[in-house]
């Protein structure tokens, strides 16, 4: 027989062909009423926490803005704030000692002299020949920085910028407040339903400004201007504290002790696109309201918080009183980070993985109990879904199983081939006929002969291959059936029979034949992980062994392979009948009673 090396020969089996898991189907109702349970439990649980957790989803990092723009108050129509607007001097009254006193800025600059008679109306009344009111007023430094004076008289100097803004106290002043944000990266791919770049603006978003409860105070479409007074800024900031002997400011109006101390507020915002983003943020409370985020139309979330109270702004006295420094009350924005949630191809596509993944645990927990909590039930189990491979055993049972198929074969052949007896097509069909006679309800006799032919040919054939490129290309081309259905033999031999018949053991027909073939080279690996038994029976035992190492062998050593060779060559004789067996019988004993008569 020809040396095989598994290893040299590897490249050569490499072919077209793809390996399954073998499963056993254990037929029990309740293990599997308890399987499909879990299962059930499991597959539910997963959509559960997929759908909850948004599992099929990629965020994208916000960066928002909230820049200050426009500046101004309530009500800018009015003629008293025309008039004031131009106004060089005007008059202060004293309702305690009903004094008047008129203060001319002739030496102020001209746009700064209506400004410092505003600034003498904070808490007094004015008037002017042509009559007025009290009117604030505030400047915006920078679109991240804005400052108030509170004093009587301030001039406050941006150290940042060297610009001097005249600060006197305001509560009806008006800042408008416009936000942006950008991605930091692209969104996820999802079939062209995502953008490419994400960034938008106060524009096309839903603004909502919280109050002080952390609730929503007010909503600003994309069409409205988010627009608020100063004293709405500093009461949303939560200004002085409840039940501290303090009266807290209002909507309307700066508490008194804010207007002493001054403050820092930061003003900050943050936008999502998606509802489960929006009602887990901290502290923020949306029930009970109508809003929704989307890509479409994103949700800001703008807060207002004390940076600190009681900051010293440098302001300059424009009478005679000199230098002095007067609270103030400054907003600042600070950039602040968000996030934006889009449908993730890709991620989708790992969830689903992972669900089947997951379906699988029920099974292998299964697995664990049938083979290892059920008592006796779990031996027998574990035999069916283990399937123990021993090459003793399962060489014993491949020869006997072999033995009962030779005694069948004997009776079916019914035709020869040279000296070789065959199953001729005739007998197989005939007893195929027997076994299908019941199923003429479902097969026609015609499909009954195609079904014939089919399974002759596959057991008188060696279909059993290792598919190849090139038996590939003939597959597709119908070239190799062709050829192997014109070629086939007249009958099934005794190999081929035997071989079909033990298609499913442990061990198959030829391997046992190869494993005991001492003319073949076995590789280095396969001699180190072969049983020392299975060694010694396969290579005659261990007076062979120690004989091969010898450097030369003698007479006793080549008797012993003669012997040992003659006891292999006894497995191939062929197999004795009955008539042979009671023939030999019978001659023994004439021969017996020969040599009686003789004595």
């Amino acid at each position: 027989m020809p040396r095989l090396c598994a290893v040299r020969r590897w490249p050569r089996k490499l072919g077209m062909h793809v390996s399954f898991p073998r499963e056993v189907t254990i037929q029990n109702p309740r293990v599997a009423a308890v399987y499909y349970v879990a299962l059930f439990l499991t597959f539910v649980s997963c959509i559960f926490v997929f759908v909850e957790l948004r599992m099929f989803t990629s965020t994208v990092p916000l960066r928002v803005d909230v820049r200050m723009g426009t500046v101004g108050f309530e009500d800018t129509s009015s003629e008293a704030f025309e008039a004031l607007t131009w106004a060089s001097y005007c008059t202060k009254v004293s309702s305690e000692n009903a004094t008047m006193e008129t203060f001319n800025f002739m030496g102020a600059p001209i746009a700064m002299k209506p400004l410092l008679c505003m600034a003498l109306c904070a808490d007094v009344s004015c008037m002017r020949s042509t009559g007025g009111g009290p009117w604030g007023f505030f400047r915006r430094v920078s679109s991240e920085h804005i400052a108030v004076g509170t004093g009587d008289i301030s001039i406050a100097t941006d150290e940042r910028t060297g610009q001097m803004t005249l600060l006197p106290a305001v509560s009806a002043a008006q800042v408008g407040f416009t936000v942006s944000y950008w991605g930091e990266g692209p969104a996820p791919w999802f079939f062209g339903a995502n953008p490419h770049n994400v960034f938008g603006s106060s524009k096309d978003s839903l603004v909502v400004v919280l109050g002080r409860d952390k609730r929503p105070w007010n909503l600003y479409t994309a069409e409205e201007q988010v627009t608020l007074t100063l004293a709405q800024v500093v009461w949303l900031a939560q200004d002085v504290p409840e039940g501290h002997g303090v009266t807290p400011g209002s909507t309307t109006e700066i508490s008194k002790l804010t207007m002493e101390m001054g403050a820092e507020i930061m003003a900050t915002s943050e936008c999502y696109t998606s509802d489960y983003d929006l009602g887990h943020v901290e502290g923020v409370v949306l029930d009970g309201y109508d809003i929704s985020a989307s890509q479409d139309r994103p949700v800001c979330l703008m807060h207002f918080r004390w940076h600190f109270m009681g900051i010293a702004v440098k302001e300059t006295e424009m009478l005679s009183t000199g230098v002095r420094l007067t609270p103030g009350i400054v907003l600042l924005t600070r950039r602040h980070r968000s996030l934006a949630r889009f449908m993730d191809f890709k991620k989708a596509l790992l969830q689903v993985i992972s669900l089947f993944v997951i379906l699988g645990l029920p099974k292998k927990l299964m697995r664990i109990v049938t083979m290892h909590f059920l008592g006796q039930l779990s031996r027998v189990y574990s035999r069916a879904l283990l399937g123990p491979l021993n090459i003793h055993a399962d060489c014993s049972a491949t020869a006997t199983r072999l033995c009962s198929h030779t005694v069948l074969f004997t009776k079916l052949a019914d035709a020869s081939v040279g000296s070789h007896r065959v199953i001729s097509k005739q007998s197989f069909r005939n007893h195929l006929a027997l076994a299908f006679s019941k199923s003429s309800e479902v097969l026609q006799r015609a499909e009954i002969e195609r079904l014939v032919d089919f399974c002759f040919a596959a057991s008188a054939v060696d279909w059993d291959r290792s598919s190849t490129l090139t038996q590939l290309r003939e597959e597709i081309q119908g070239s190799e059936s062709e050829a192997q259905l014109s070629d086939l033999p007249v009958g099934i031999p005794i190999e081929r029979f035997c071989h079909t018949l033990s298609a499913d053991d442990a061990i198959d027909f030829q391997d046992m034949l190869a494993l005991f073939d001492t003319d073949r080279r076995p590789h280095v690996l396969e001699r180190l992980f072969t049983p020392r038994a299975l060694w010694q029976a396969v290579h005659c035992g261990p007076e062979l062994r120690s004989a091969g190492r010898r450097a030369s062998r003698d007479e006793e050593t080549g008797a012993r392979e003669e012997g040992c060779a003659a006891r292999t060559d006894d497995w191939f004789l062929p197999a004795r009948t009955a008539e042979e067996d009671s023939n030999e019988g019978n001659e023994g004993t004439a021969a017996q009673g020969k040599r009686d008569g003789e004595e």
